[in-house]
């Protein structure tokens, strides 16, 4: 399997895993946790579930030299994961999820144009594409940037920062080490705000939250994977099938149907994410074949 395949599959087990932590977040909430603990727990038992690699590789696993990277990382990732939650506890989850599509847009965008990664014309098409189906299921108006609306546009925005800071750090180290320190510091920042809301909580609440931070360490392992193996143009149209996750979660958990406008903007999607894939596959062999015949 390729390097550009495998970065699918991982970005597709992202996403797959993202669409569960609106169940637990939920859940949580309901039983009377703050946002700010139900981060806290969130990255702590992801943490925990981190530390026998630390035990293995010892001091010479976290040699690096992105130290500020990680740390303004961890700093954006516990205000994206803060406003997000909250969001969660406010507005129906497939609109969360539809806003969180700007996201990997501002990924791609920044990827483009600050690290200067190459974006063919299929590249563009799969954003726009994608863009388009967020507007269909959106239907972006006054009604739909709420206050929960809002927490999550300044969450997509912390995120598609933290990506590309993510692309500059798997430069250099590996998937492993990344995900260590951003739980690391992650955990040790969302623990500051924790001390005013902080309550204690039952044993439920505590099976709830280990399986939040489960689920969540196999979602930041596998998007780090990703994002290592293949520039984050090739990916990021992929991170638009979190749509049918959620839904699918959605109803079941909570009788939430799909709208029609949802299943014509995540068509949209998913067609423009193929379009740009196999569009980028037929480049790529080509360059090749070119490069071979020289």
């Amino acid at each position: 399997m390729s390097d550009h395949a495998r970065a699918i599959c991982f970005m597709l087990a992202t996403q797959f895993c993202s669409a569960w932590m609106g169940v637990f977040v939920r859940t949580l909430s309901g039983q009377g946790l703050h946002s700010f603990q139900i981060v806290f727990l969130t990255l702590l038992f992801a943490l925990i579930i981190r530390l026998p690699w630390l035990l293995q590789t010892g001091r010479k696993g976290l040699e690096t030299t992105k130290l500020r990277l990680y740390l303004t990382r961890s700093v954006l990732e516990v205000i994206g994961f803060t406003l997000v939650f909250t969001a969660m506890t406010m507005i129906p989850l497939p609109q969360v999820t539809s806003l969180q599509f700007l996201s990997p847009l501002f990924f791609s965008l920044m990827a483009t144009l600050v690290l200067k990664e190459e974006s063919g014309w299929h590249t563009w098409l799969a954003l726009f594409g994608g863009f388009l189906g967020v507007l269909v299921i959106t239907r972006p108006g006054v009604e739909t940037f709420d206050v929960g609306g809002l927490l999550v546009v300044g969450a997509a925005l912390c995120f598609g920062t933290c990506g590309t800071i993510i692309r500059v750090i798997s430069r250099t180290d590996p998937p492993a080490r990344i995900t260590f320190y951003m739980l690391l510091f992650t955990t040790f920042f969302a623990g500051i705000p924790v001390t005013l809301h902080w309550q204690q909580p039952s044993w439920e609440s505590l099976k709830w939250a280990i399986l939040a931070g489960i689920v969540f360490f196999l979602m930041q392992h596998f998007v780090t994977k990703a994002l290592s193996l293949v520039p984050a143009t090739k990916v990021t149209p992929f991170a638009f099938t979190q749509l049918i996750f959620v839904s699918i979660v959605a109803y079941v958990f909570y009788g939430e149907i799909i709208a029609p406008r949802t299943l014509a903007g995540g068509s949209l999607i998913f067609l423009s994410a193929m379009v740009g894939y196999y569009a980028g596959r037929r480049k790529q062999k080509r360059m090749h074949y070119e490069q071979r015949n020289r």
